[in-house]
């Protein structure tokens, strides 16, 4: 039940705005993670190596990245280093990052689960509006909601996955009115 807002992880610390996880499976439930700003990755909330870390029925609004450009991504989320995160039940808008991943970005993120999410406004200047899906990142995306997402490619998601690897699973998701090459999907690797 916590506002977390106006975080800045863009000087000595670059990742994670909001909340930063790192090694370890904590619950997030419930909150609201708006206003926040990082450099690296993760404006609102970033989780790197989080095995079994729970994000779930947060409001993550209106985060951006600041003080550089590229990065992992994630104006919203970023989940990175191999794990099995769970990512359920948010509201994930209005955030934005100069290259990938505006609302949700996968770095090499292992298995999570991303289910019943509303992904919705989020922007990108490269790739993957609502979500950006890059190296071994075998997601499993299910019953989400992504909506007026826009980038340059993938404004709904865009995945570039390794050869060899298995890639994400979309299942059962509304995936419409985003704009961008590949506007709903931009699937490459």
């Amino acid at each position: 039940g916590f506002t977390l807002q106006r975080g800045d992880a863009s000087g000595q610390v670059l990742e994670g705005g909001g909340v930063r996880i790192f090694n370890s499976s904590p619950t997030i439930q419930a909150n609201i993670i708006t206003n926040n700003r990082a450099c690296e990755s993760g404006a609102g909330i970033d989780a790197d190596w989080s095995w079994e870390a729970l994000i779930e029925g947060n409001i993550i609004t209106n985060n951006t990245q600041f003080g550089c450009s590229g990065g992992v991504g994630g104006g919203g989320v970023s989940l990175s280093g191999y794990s099995e995160a769970k990512l359920i039940d948010n509201v994930i808008t209005g955030n934005s990052w100069s290259t990938s991943g505006g609302g949700i970005a996968l770095f090499a993120a292992g298995r999570p689960t991303i289910t019943g999410n509303v992904i919705r406004g989020n922007s990108a200047g490269s790739s993957g509006g609502g979500i950006d899906i890059v190296n071994e990142s075998n997601a499993t995306i299910i019953q989400n909601t992504i909506v007026g997402n826009r980038a340059a490619q993938g404004g709904g998601v865009s995945w570039s996955v390794p050869y060899g690897y298995y890639g994400p699973s979309l299942v059962n998701n509304t995936i419409a009115d985003n704009q961008g090459q590949g506007s709903g999907i931009f699937a490459g690797g």
